[in-house]
């Protein structure tokens, strides 16, 4: 994804979808609360945009999520459609990105092997 244009539109629809995952639009059960939308990346022609998808939560609940927010993409395509006036929404396709949950077991390791002392 090259050009200040492409970035602008990914995250314009990056923060749309996470305000219509947060005011739960999206009636799946299947997507927990807990998903973070990490990053977009557009296609050069601008037909996909890859949505990487992430949380604090076990692997089997981000797959959960991640396959509930692939079924609702035509509805979020419709919704998009409907609050950006882009002459085409990309197809939209979720993947799951587990660096986010790996980070937070390693500093919960760190707090935990290295407790921290009040100077108090």
């Amino acid at each position: 994804m090259s050009g200040y244009r492409a970035v602008r539109i990914a995250r314009t629809i990056m923060r749309e979808l996470a305000t219509a995952i947060a005011q739960e639009v999206v009636q799946d059960p299947r997507i927990s609360r807990l998903v973070t939308l990490c990053d977009a990346t557009l296609s050069s022609d601008y037909s996909r945009l890859t949505v990487l998808v992430g949380g604090v939560m076990n692997r089997r609940s981000l797959q959960r999520s991640v396959a509930g927010l692939n079924s609702a993409r035509g509805f979020l395509q419709r919704h998009l459609n409907q609050r950006l006036r882009l002459r085409r929404v990309p197809h939209l396709q979720f993947v799951p990105h587990i660096t986010l949950k790996k980070n937070f077991d390693m500093v919960q390791r760190l707090d935990i092997s290295h407790p921290r002392t009040s100077t108090t």
